[in-house]
């Protein structure tokens, strides 16, 4: 093969590898946030968040499906397969399909853009079109590893339920520091033992403390057991919400023809401090009187 013919048979493989990367990249976008997501060999992937004040929050993390499952008493590998044809993509939903042929499952890892404004969902579905009951291993409802610049100065907000005894501090606003763990619960009942920490709205906003104040928000749409979970350190911002897995271990059964659904979370970027941030989950819509009144 002459040099000429080479290089355009290289350039043609790189072109090609590009438009296959760019068919598993995807985008939805609200007024107030723009997320992006890829497949990739390990799994589907939230790229990254970007504020509407153009901030971008990167994200290093995978949410990888599990490698295994319990059937009949066994440990059973399981290898997922990117179902391209089954996957949807839209101005209003990104959904990323897996399958495996044996055991027979479907996992389906999808995002929702249900407004125009304010934060997205997300959602892991997990279907057993096998003739067998599975168990499956604990599976959180998201897992985000934020890139930082480790000199960033970060505050953290997050707000106790009201239930019992209240505390001194109901809203809590405060720095996130050098090797932070941080785990907030929250249940149906939210009532404390003696000396037992407060249970929170299962909702918590991460916000640089700049001039723009640039943040990013999660929340857990669901009443059960459930946390919020932070960790940081040097360049490394870790976030999971979902269930609460203790007292481990956790795993779920699914029968044949049933499916399991991660609880419902939403999550969104913020500009201009709290007040900003909650003002951009209320409806902002005209009330049907104003609207009557502009037609």
């Amino acid at each position: 093969m002459n040099r000429p013919t080479l290089l355009a048979a290289l350039f043609l493989c790189t072109l090609a590898a590009v438009s296959a990367r760019a068919q598993t990249v995807a985008s939805l976008r609200t007024a107030d946030t723009v997320l992006r997501f890829e497949n990739t060999p390990s799994g589907p992937r939230l790229m990254d968040l970007t504020n509407k004040d153009g901030h971008l929050w990167r994200n290093r993390s995978g949410e990888a499906p599990p490698s295994s499952v319990e059937m009949g008493g066994q440990r059973v590998p399981v290898r997922w397969q990117f179902n391209r044809e089954a996957s949807r993509r839209n101005a209003h939903e990104v959904a990323y399909v897996y399958d495996s042929s044996s055991p027979k499952l479907r996992l389906t890892w999808k995002w929702i853009a249900r407004a125009d404004f304010g934060p997205l969902e997300h959602q892991i579905v997990i279907e057993n079109l096998d003739s067998h009951e599975i168990w499956i291993p604990f599976a959180d409802s998201i897992q985000l590893d934020w890139k930082l610049d480790p000199s960033v100065a970060l505050k953290h907000v997050y707000v106790e339920k009201g239930a019992g005894k209240p505390s001194d501090v109901g809203t809590h606003i405060v720095p996130i520091a050098e090797n932070l763990h941080w785990l907030g619960t929250s249940s149906t009942y939210a009532d404390p033992d003696e000396g037992e920490a407060r249970e929170i709205i299962p909702w918590s906003l991460v916000q640089r403390t700049d001039r723009q104040q640039s943040a990013w928000y999660v929340g857990i749409e669901f009443s059960g057991r459930t946390r919020i979970e932070l960790n940081r350190q040097d360049a490394s911002l870790r976030a999971n919400a979902g269930l609460n897995p203790n007292p481990a271990p956790l795993q779920s059964r699914i029968k044949p023809g049933q499916s399991f659904e991660t609880p419902l979370v939403f999550l969104g970027g913020a500009t201009g401090g709290l007040d900003a941030a909650g003002n951009v989950l209320r409806d902002q819509s005209p009330a049907p009187s104003e609207r009557q009144r502009r037609s």
